[in-house]
């Protein structure tokens, strides 16, 4: 991971690495499609022991707040990027499809450590399996 941009870059924002930098303009085109990081949800860890001690109403309210934020989330990511492309895009930048050959790649590759997760975890095969049957309706 970089630790500081490059001198050369300028002055605009960048992402490496999940680092947020300053540069004005890296490269002049942008590879799509960016499934990689559509948007990361929240995650709420509770110790299970004492999410049992609580009461039903209280397990309900942290359940809907915890979904809400998620969304809010979710969403303002989704506004914030839409409005970020449209600005690089704007200036210049061009927006170019990943090549048959990568998508191909990361398919295959998705679909091994799938296959190896499956395998492994009975329960990561039903969520696999179901979210396939969705896909393929």
């Amino acid at each position: 991971m970089l630790q500081k941009p490059p001198p050369k870059l300028g002055g605009g924002f960048f992402r490496c690495s999940g680092a947020l930098f300053h540069c004005d303009l890296i490269a002049g085109f942008i590879a799509r499609p960016g499934w990689w990081e559509g948007g990361t949800p929240n995650h709420l860890l509770i110790n299970q022991a004492k999410w049992n001690e609580l009461p039903k109403n209280c397990q309900s309210i942290i359940v809907v707040v915890a979904g809400a934020a998620n969304i809010e989330q979710t969403a303002r990511y989704d506004g914030r990027n839409s409005q970020a492309l449209r600005r690089l895009v704007a200036n210049g930048v061009q927006l170019r499809p990943f090549s048959t050959e990568i998508m191909d790649a990361c398919l295959k590759a998705s679909n091994e450590v799938n296959a190896e997760e499956s395998a492994k975890n009975v329960n990561y095969k039903k969520v696999l399996a179901d979210m396939e049957a969705y896909r393929n309706l």
